[in-house]
């Protein structure tokens, strides 16, 4: 199989996923290592954001492709995304869920897993709902694009449509933020945010501005690319990356 590094990526169906005990324990394991911890002020332990493989199962259906990261056979990150042609504008791809072993971050595994989704590909638009700084750097430099909230703004009640349907975090009357210098929503997910600071200005650290605004307690990101933006000029070595990843997902499919 052919590999990004020392990375070898695979893709597959939600309901492959579904028949594979294995995978969901593997994939939850990491999700309740490696995610996050719940908001709890005052106290000196943190306690961790667990999920059970059997409520991990319920994000899966016929539109969902589960994308993994394997280092020496051992799952070290994996990304869940519904992808579907939503009300003829073409494909949304929206990523539920992605996770990244706390060792193997910044090392641009979060950006080749995505491409690995997607490739690429010409879809509508591309996105996450993250409180991760680095979820939304991964997301941009996969798709070559910047998250820019005024873009999302003139999308926000289509996106909102889709995520109410296929999300269990998007909701009717979830508030949002979305203006030219902020996007957000309220999910209403107690996660910690303690570390959230230090994450926007370490992804600034290279004058790349931080536009989706400052984060409230309880709320995420919306992060999202579109087809119509300019894109970004990739590196020797970064065409390089996804094309390996492309790689292992066609040695996969012949």
């Amino acid at each position: 199989m052919a590999s990004s590094g020392e990375y070898n990526f695979e893709q597959q169906t939600g309901l492959y996923a579904v028949g594979s005990p294995s995978l969901i324990a593997k994939c939850a394991a990491l999700y309740s290592g490696h995610y996050g911890f719940w908001n709890e002020p005052g106290k000196l332990i943190k306690k961790p954001v667990e999920l059970k493989p059997s409520k991990l199962k319920e994000w899966f259906n016929t539109n969902t492709v589960v994308a993994t990261a394997r280092l020496n056979g051992q799952l070290i990150a994996y990304a869940i995304a519904e992808q579907e042609e939503f009300e003829n504008r073409g494909i949304v791809c929206w990523v539920t869920q992605l996770v990244v072993h706390i060792d193997h971050r910044n090392l641009d595994v979060a950006k080749t897993l995505l491409h690995s989704l997607w490739g690429f590909s010409n879809s509508y638009c591309w996105g996450l709902v993250s409180a991760n700084p680095f979820a939304v750097r991964a997301l941009e430099k996969a798709t070559r694009r910047r998250c820019e909230p005024a873009r999302i703004a003139k999308d926000l009640d289509f996106l909102l449509r889709f995520g109410q349907r296929w999300t269990s975090y998007v909701t009717e009357d979830a508030e949002t933020d979305v203006t030219s210098i902020s996007s957000q929503i309220n999910t209403d997910f107690n996660l910690d945010h303690s570390e959230v600071p230090r994450m926007v200005e370490e992804v600034q650290r290279y004058g790349i501005e931080w536009k989706l605004g400052e984060l409230r307690p309880r709320w995420e990101w919306m992060a999202f690319t579109f087809q119509d933006q300019e894109q970004m000029q990739l590196t020797n070595l970064e065409v390089r990356q996804m094309l390996d990843a492309s790689e292992d997902i066609v040695q996969q499919a012949y």
